[in-house]
């Protein structure tokens, strides 16, 4: 008799152990094709943002070299979403600047049994670099009405800029040694610098710099 109770409570509780299995699994199953369906519809709405030209990224980087007709630069810019029109830009750049007045003088020269074909600017004393560093910010106007449309965006700010001299080194045969030497201008090596004989080129872009 004991045997057919304890049968009878296993069988009972069996039915009630399954059903409960399915309930978790049912509810897990609903709990994560809702959370699925919040994602895409929250990366819709992000879509449907972008195409009328909303500010819908967190951060965004920009860097890249720009070359002018007087020289060179760097520049790297980064943002950071604050509302739906407005991202906060801090920037940097640095570049060199060259007088329009300066002019290459080609120089060929050898070293090793190789020839060695290079340059240098006559007169140039120092060289002249500028250093950017600011901050703004990035509003935007008029959002675009399709994906064929186009948003207008103002931006503003303000930055510190500073200018820094290296001086100009030449690679030169020095006449009285016969060695190779790299030297800036002075008061007391005025015609050697100035003297265009025994030039090989420019000095080397790693030296002068403290």
């Amino acid at each position: 008799m004991y045997v057919k109770r304890l049968f009878s409570i296993l069988f009972f509780l069996l039915p009630i152990s399954l059903l409960s299995q399915t309930k978790d699994r049912g509810a897990a199953a609903a709990e994560k094709a809702q959370k699925k369906q919040e994602k895409k519809e929250k990366i819709n709405q992000l879509i449907k943002q972008e195409e009328e030209g909303a500010l819908i990224y967190q951060k965004q980087h920009a860097y890249g070299f720009n070359f002018h007709t007087d020289g060179w630069s760097f520049f790297y810019e980064k943002g950071k979403y604050k509302t739906i029109t407005k991202t906060g830009l801090w920037w940097v750049s640095f570049g060199e600047r060259k007088h329009p007045k300066e002019e290459r003088v080609p120089t060929v020269s050898s070293s090793g049994g190789l020839l060695i074909v290079s340059s240098y600017t006559y007169g140039k004393i120092n060289n002249f670099y500028s250093l950017n560093v600011g901050l703004g910010e990035q509003r935007l106007i008029g959002g675009k009405g399709n994906k064929n449309g186009v948003a207008v965006s103002l931006i503003y700010g303000g930055a510190f800029a500073a200018g820094l001299l290296r001086p100009y080194y030449l690679e030169i045969l020095n006449p009285s040694t016969g060695a190779r030497e790299e030297i800036r201008y002075t008061t007391t090596n005025k015609s050697l610098f100035l003297v265009p004989t025994g030039r090989i080129g420019k000095g080397s872009i790693t030296i002068g710099w403290f």
